[in-house]
C-alpha cells in the first residue's frame, strides 16, 4: 500500500520535477556553449591581452601569449589617473573605437547569468532521486497481480514514459558536463576541473559578474560622453553670448593691452597722463575804472582810481601804492569790502596823509594833507 501512495505522490509531481532538471541542465549547457562559440567574447579578452603587454612593456611579463581568466575581475582596480575611470573602462572605450560589434557579446552569452545563480551542486542528486522513484514505481507494477489491474492500467503507460524523460535527462547532464569541459579546456585549462562543481559554480559566477561591470562601464563612458557635451554647449552659448553683449569697460579700467596694473601705471607717469580731469578754469572779476570825483588844484596831479569787483567769493590781495616823489596816492581796496566793513586807516608816508572811510558801494576817498 505504502509503494502505491508513493506512486500516486510521484505521478502527480514527476513533471514538475523533471521539467525544473530539464530547464536548469539545458540552461548551464547552453552557457557552456556559448562561452566558446562567442567570437566577440574572445576579441574582447584580445583587447585586454593587447592593454596588459602595452602595460607592462619593458618588463618580464611583457609579450605575454596569453593569461588566466580570473585576471578579468581585476581590470576594475587598475585606476587612471586623470580621469576618473579605471582599466576597464579603457578597454570598452577602446573597443567602441577599433570593434564596437565586440561590445555584443554580453547579449551572445545571455545564458551565463542565469546560470550562475543555478544550484548546480544539487544537480545530481535530484536526478538520482528521480530515477530512483521512477525504478519504484516500475518495481511496484511487477509486482502486481491481476488483483491490481486498476493500478497497472493507470501507471502503466506513466512509468514508460517517466522513464524516457530520465533518460533524457541523464544524457542531457552528461552533455552538460562535456560542454563545460570543453569549455575549461577551451580557455586553457584542466578539463577534469569541470567535474567539480564548485569549480563550476565559480567560473559561471566570473563570467557573469564581468558581464555587469562591462556593462556598467559602457553606461559610466556615456554618461562622461553626456556630461562633455552639455558642457562643450554651455561653453558655446557662453562665447555667442558674450559677442552678442560685449562687456563694457569699467570707467578708469586699465586699458587691455595685455600689461599688468602697474606696468600701465608707470606707462601713464611716463606719458604725463594721470587720469585726472582738467579743472575748470575761474572767471577774473571784471575791473570798472572810474575817475576821481574830485582833484585838489593845489597838487601837481592829484588823482583817485576806484575799483568794484564783480560779486564773487574770490578775494584778492589788497595792495596800496604810495608813489613817494609826488602827492598823488592810489588805493586799491578790498573787494569783500562790500559785506564785511574795513575799519579807518590813516597811514603817513613823507608828506601824504591818506584816509581810507568804508562807503556802501565799496568806493576809497583819498584826501591830501596839507
Amino acid at each position: 500500500l505504502a509503494q502505491k501512495i508513493n506512486g500516486l505522490i510521484l505521478r502527480s509531481q514527476f513533471n514538475i520535477r523533471a521539467a525544473k532538471l530539464l530547464n536548469d541542465i539545458g540552461l548551464v549547457k547552453t552557457s557552456a556553449e556559448q562561452m566558446t562559440k562567442s567570437g566577440n567574447f574572445l576579441r574582447v579578452l584580445e583587447e585586454i591581452l593587447a592593454t596588459g603587454n602595452y602595460l607592462n612593456a619593458g618588463s618580464a611579463k611583457a609579450q605575454a601569449y596569453g593569461f588566466k581568466l580570473e585576471a578579468i575581475q581585476k581590470l576594475k582596480d587598475t585606476k587612471a589617473t586623470g580621469r576618473r575611470i579605471n582599466l576597464l573602462h579603457y578597454v570598452v572605450e577602446h573597443l567602441e573605437k577599433t570593434s564596437p560589434e565586440a561590445l555584443n557579446w554580453v547579449t551572445e552569452n545571455s545564458a551565463v547569468r542565469d546560470a550562475s545563480t543555478l544550484p548546480i551542486q544539487t544537480f545530481e542528486a535530484d536526478l538520482k532521486a528521480l530515477t530512483a522513484d521512477v525504478k519504484s514505481v516500475e518495481k511496484e507494477l511487477s509486482a502486481t497481480d491481476e488483483a491490481s489491474a486498476p493500478f497497472r492500467a493507470v501507471f502503466g503507460s506513466f512509468a514508460a514514459g517517466a522513464q524516457l524523460d530520465v533518460d533524457n535527462l541523464n544524457k542531457m547532464y552528461a552533455d552538460m558536463n562535456t560542454a563545460l569541459a570543453d569549455t575549461f579546456k577551451f580557455y586553457g585549462d584542466d578539463p577534469a576541473k569541470a567535474t567539480d562543481v564548485n569549480t563550476v559554480i565559480e567560473f559561471l559566477k566570473l563570467i557573469a559578474n564581468f558581464s555587469k561591470e562591462f556593462e556598467a562601464a559602457q553606461k559610466d563612458l556615456i554618461k562622461e560622453k553626456e556630461a562633455a557635451a552639455r558642457a562643450e554647449a554651455k561653453a558655446k552659448k557662453a562665447a555667442a553670448d558674450a559677442l552678442k553683449a560685449p562687456a563694457k569697460k569699467a570707467k578708469g579700467a586699465a586699458p587691455d593691452n595685455g600689461k599688468g596694473v602697474i606696468d600701465n601705471l608707470f606707462d601713464s607717469i611716463k606719458a604725463g597722463n594721470f587720469g585726472l580731469k582738467k579743472a575748470p578754469e575761474e572767471k577774473k572779476p571784471e575791473e570798472t575804472v572810474k575817475p576821481a570825483s574830485s582833484t585838489d588844484p593845489n597838487s601837481a596831479s592829484s588823482s583817485t582810481t576806484t575799483t568794484t569787483p564783480s560779486t564773487t567769493d574770490t578775494t584778492p590781495a589788497t595792495t596800496t601804492t604810495t608813489p613817494s616823489t609826488t602827492d598823488t596816492t592810489t588805493t586799491t581796496t578790498d573787494p569783500k569790502a562790500t559785506t564785511e566793513p574795513t575799519a579807518t586807516t590813516t597811514t603817513s608816508i613823507g608828506d601824504a596823509n591818506t584816509t581810507t572811510t568804508p562807503s556802501g558801494d565799496a568806493g576809497t576817498t583819498s584826501t591830501p594833507n596839507q
